[in-house]
């Protein structure tokens, strides 16, 4: 099929508060893309689904394959989050250079936030909760690599000339 890259996307359940930025990660297995792209390692080691089996295929066939990842608050049940879709559309324009209209998304993801605030304002133990996970991730608040802001500005760049 002459296969340049896969992609892979995904959410996985983490300790993230809906209050704020859902976090996402990236990976590439060559050291060189993952530098050139401003991702991150593999550094997982343990049980495995498809995906890890994809990738570690893929790998070994020398293709070019590279993970995103979004931390979703565990709390919140499933899907549709589009909050956690438009941050994945986001980080997948900022990596490809691939315009994904995430944008479009905005509305909905200010109503789900809405509609998970109301839910937790409601509930004195969940709201409780929620403060100590923004706490949490407040005190571990990571500044962006040097790679992250370069890809950030060459995506907003890219943006004024389309303009």
């Amino acid at each position: 099929m002459d296969v340049e890259m896969v992609i892979t996307i995904g959410a996985m359940a983490g300790m993230a508060p809906h209050t704020r930025p859902l976090g996402v990660v990236g990976s590439a297995a060559n050291p060189s893309i993952a530098d050139r792209l401003g991702l991150g390692k593999p550094s997982y080691e343990g049980p495995t689904g498809l995906v890890g089996v994809l990738h570690d295929h893929l790998d070994k066939e020398g293709i070019p394959i590279i993970s995103l990842r979004v931390s979703v608050p565990h709390y919140v049940p499933g899907p549709p989050n589009p909050e956690a879709t438009r941050s994945l559309l986001s980080r997948l324009e900022l990596v490809t250079g691939i315009e994904t209209y995430h944008a479009e998304l905005n509305k909905a993801a200010e109503d789900w936030r809405k509609r998970i605030h109301t839910a937790v304002i409601n509930d004195s133990e969940m709201s409780t909760y929620v403060e100590e996970l923004e706490k949490r991730v407040d005190e571990s608040e990571i500044m962006p690599s040097g790679d992250d802001l370069a890809a950030e500005l060459e995506a907003f760049l890219r943006d004024k000339r389309a303009e």
